[in-house]
């Protein structure tokens, strides 16, 4: 359920654009769609495998919004960081909770 008092985040929704340029390959750019307010939720830590035993890990970021058009492929922007959208829950009515990577610019 959305507590509004804890939406205390603006963030910018970025949708993926990917013209073909002059050698007819892609080059995604990111068009602001809209601002909403967004809860952040506590980080997770997801431990992967890179190459035989090495491991790394992942840390992701959870974001509570109100419906909104969205998609995995999209990106959220707050200040100066940029997440990747990588799971989207809209199982409960009236909310959604993004998982999120911090993209590295």
């Amino acid at each position: 359920m959305i507590n509004v008092d804890k939406m205390n985040r603006r963030v910018t929704l970025l949708r993926p654009e990917s013209p073909l340029d002059e050698i007819n390959g892609c080059d995604t750019t990111y068009i602001e769609t809209r601002e909403v307010w967004a809860e952040f939720l506590k980080p997770g830590f997801v431990s992967r495998a890179i190459f035989g035993d090495a491991a790394a890990v992942e840390v992701t970021q959870g974001m509570r919004l109100r419906p909104v058009e969205i998609a995995k492929s999209w990106r959220v922007k707050e200040g100066a960081r940029v997440f990747q959208v990588e799971h989207i829950d809209d199982t409960t009515p009236g909310e959604i909770i993004l998982t999120t990577s911090e993209v590295q610019l």
